[in-house]
């Protein structure tokens, strides 16, 4: 989830209409990587909701054997989701961390990111 359009705008990821908009719209975008691409999700209105959003996802997933958490800027925001995704994931399979410089310029201050690993199905 990116919390400001300006670095992807600057970046050349989106045209400066859609990050005009956006910004007027408080949009936070939730992103994906699958299979090496990052595919659009949703846009929510409010970090809040779009935090709100991320959670309800992992819950979705269900059958969660490591979580990763990730944040640029400050870690108000991981520690929101880690305080919601906690009972999901064994408490020593739970991890935090900053994200690097690279992707800090790209997604900018006070982005957040969420990984997984499912536990795998036991043959029945």
């Amino acid at each position: 989830m990116v919390d400001t359009l300006k670095y992807l705008e600057m970046g050349g990821r989106i045209g400066q209409a859609q990050a005009f908009l956006g910004s007027l719209l408080n949009f936070k975008p939730i992103v994906c990587i699958r299979d090496g691409e990052v595919q659009p999700v949703e846009r929510r209105r409010a970090r809040r909701r779009a935090i709100s959003r991320l959670t309800a996802t992992v819950r979705e997933l269900a059958a969660i054997r490591m979580l990763h958490l990730s944040h640029t800027t400050g870690r108000a925001g991981t520690m929101a989701i880690r305080d919601e995704l906690s009972s999901l994931a064994p408490p020593d399979q739970i991890f935090e961390s900053r994200l690097g410089p690279v992707l800090g310029a790209h997604l900018g201050p006070n982005a957040l990111s969420v990984g997984l690993s499912r536990s795998r199905p036991t043959p029945t």
